[in-house]
């Protein structure tokens, strides 16, 4: 083949390559974007926590790995603190109790059944260790720090922080010795009784705007209110009174339509080491179960289908808060929680002041580097399309460095 020949073959092969990455990048937005799907551990659990890593066995005695802040732990009261904690096993369904050298527990659930017992019933098996309890997550994934959830709105100035740390003093009258769960529903309140008359589809305008802003804007009837605004502000505030707080959505889709889009909190109640859900717009602050315990998304989500009349929930009225059955905001979730929809934790980086700097965009285009992680168990994603692009963006940039060094191999011989 002439030189002529290959140097126009290779221009055929580039500008190939070059329209399927032009094509991918056109259609970017349809599929070809990493999707980082999380466990219900990895969502639910962080990295202070202690976590089970594995169980191993070795005739009646069980080895309990457990990973994170206690490195030593002992059957309750039982042999010496190590790693892994040594249990000793009986027979049939116990609940076991582990301690660290500072107190810390857990409790861990094991069914164990000897081969002696299959044997007399005429089956070979050997033995038999169940585990059906473990109050400390189990999992071999690496947890997130709570820091990684939070909202940091960076576009807040050193001086609406003083303002915002005012309205939390003077305003809402919190003070940094309340619960939890009291600065939650003390600053929902607050924001509802301003803006709970100003919903409605806000103005472009507020999409740059700082959760300080957005309220002052609402507040003086330049822009109304929907849920993003509502659970921004919120966060905002829970952030300077020390509460871990995150933005989830509810997103999914049926080919061109829509499923019904929706924008809440978690809050983090340290009293409990629990995600409790919160949202502003439906007014359900806090939701219980017949137990008095905190709820979740993912926990309302499966009551709101199993068990809705046990379920209460604090609301507020317009001028006070109150309680009141689950059952009365049903309809408003009916709208929302449908199966194939997803929901879609972000993560503190999807608020960076450089989320949209072109270095940024680069990297989440090339590089799998999730914002935000989805939890979703109807729909499953391989992220297929999205190692396509990568393959041929780097068939690209290697074919353009084979392209240069050949046409500078072919000058140099033909300077010969």
């Amino acid at each position: 083949m002439s030189s002529k020949s290959w140097h126009i073959l290779n221009l055929i092969v580039f500008l190939v390559l070059l329209s399927v990455n032009l094509f991918i990048f056109l259609n970017r937005d349809n599929g070809y974007a990493y999707s980082a799907q999380a466990s219900y551990n990895l969502l639910y659990h962080h990295a202070g926590e202690n976590k089970v890593e594995k169980i191993t066995q070795k005739g009646d005695t069980a080895f309990i790995h457990i990973i994170g802040a206690e490195s030593a732990w002992r059957e309750d009261q039982h042999g010496a603190y190590g790693q892994p904690a040594i249990i000793r096993l009986k027979e049939g369904k116990n609940l076991y109790q582990l301690e660290s050298r500072k107190g810390q527990k857990i409790s861990i659930g094991l069914n164990f059944t000897r081969s002696e017992k299959y044997i007399q019933n005429k089956r070979q098996r050997g033995d038999v260790l169940e585990l059906y309890y473990s109050s400390a997550p189990v999992t071999t994934e690496t947890l997130l720090p709570l820091s990684d959830w939070l909202y940091v709105d960076e576009r807040a100035t050193p001086k609406e922080k003083t303002q915002a740390l005012t309205l939390i003093s003077n305003g809402m009258h919190i003070g940094p010795a309340e619960k939890t769960e009291v600065k939650v529903l003390k600053t929902a309140a607050y924001i509802l009784q301003f803006l709970d008359n100003k919903r409605g589809i806000p103005s472009q305008a507020m999409d740059s705007l700082s959760p300080l802003q957005r309220l002052n804007t609402a507040l003086t009837g330049r822009s109304k209110v929907w849920c993003g605004d509502l659970a921004s502000i919120f966060s905002y505030f829970m952030l300077l009174e020390g509460v871990p707080c995150r933005l989830i959505a509810l997103e999914g889709n049926v080919g061109d339509a829509l499923r019904a889009g929706h924008v809440f909190n978690e809050v983090y109640i340290k009293e409990n080491q629990k995600w409790a859900m919160v949202d502003l717009t439906s007014k359900a602050l806090l939701v219980k179960n017949e137990n008095g315990s905190l709820l979740n998304c993912q926990q309302l989500f499966g009551a709101h289908y199993l068990t809705p009349a046990h379920l209460q929930l604090t609301t507020f009225n317009g001028q006070l808060l109150e309680n009141e059955p689950y059952e009365n905001v049903k309809g408003f979730y009916d709208y929302y929680f449908q199966s194939n929809g997803h929901f879609v934790y972000y993560l503190r980086s999807q608020f960076s002041k450089t989320f949209f700097s072109t270095p940024q965009k680069l990297r989440r285009y090339f590089i799998a580097s999730p914002t935000y992680l989805i939890f979703d168990n109807y729909n499953k994603t391989d992220n297929i399309l999205f190692f396509i692009k990568q393959a041929f963006a780097l068939i690209l940039v290697l074919f353009m460095i084979y392209w240069l060094f050949s046409f500078l191999l072919t000058r140099k011989k033909a300077a010969i």
